[in-house]
């Protein structure tokens, strides 16, 4: 009797715990395959000759991602490691040059279990119960 009401009381914590480390295994997953779809984009970049437009990256990443998914694209120049408002712009003369590119791509993951409802708000669960996750990686083309 007393085992059966231990594991009555026990059950459901450990059930939540589960599904909890079960949702976050898939979410980490989900994030990598993110990062995955924004490094292949970003590939080209790296090999390729220094361009005024990388755009189209964004369509490459939200590709490889899958469905649902949305990527975005910035580029910028710095000179002497400070950033500047024009990617295809020119640093003063001794100044060293570099120009990155980087690469985030987004899509709604949605968890077995709603969290939103619970206390686990920094989540940032959105109104439908899923979580945007977002993966981003970015090279020095210059």
């Amino acid at each position: 009797p007393r085992c059966s009401r231990t594991l009555a009381l026990i059950a459901p914590v450990l059930l939540f715990l589960i599904m909890g480390l079960t949702d976050l295994a898939r979410g980490l997953a989900e994030r990598l395959s993110l990062e995955q779809a924004a490094s292949r984009a970003l590939e080209k970049a790296a090999v390729g000759s220094v361009q005024s437009d990388y755009s189209s990256l964004g369509t490459e990443a939200a590709t490889a991602a899958g469905s649902g998914a949305t990527a975005s694209v910035d580029q910028w120049l710095e000179c002497n490691g400070t950033r500047q408002p024009a990617f295809d712009g020119a640093c003063a003369n001794g100044q060293m040059t570099s120009r990155y590119v980087k690469v985030t791509v987004s899509r709604d993951f949605t968890p077995s279990f709603r969290y939103a409802n619970t206390a686990w708000k920094f989540l940032n669960t959105n109104a439908n119960g899923s979580i945007t996750l977002s993966g981003s990686a970015a090279v020095r083309v210059q």
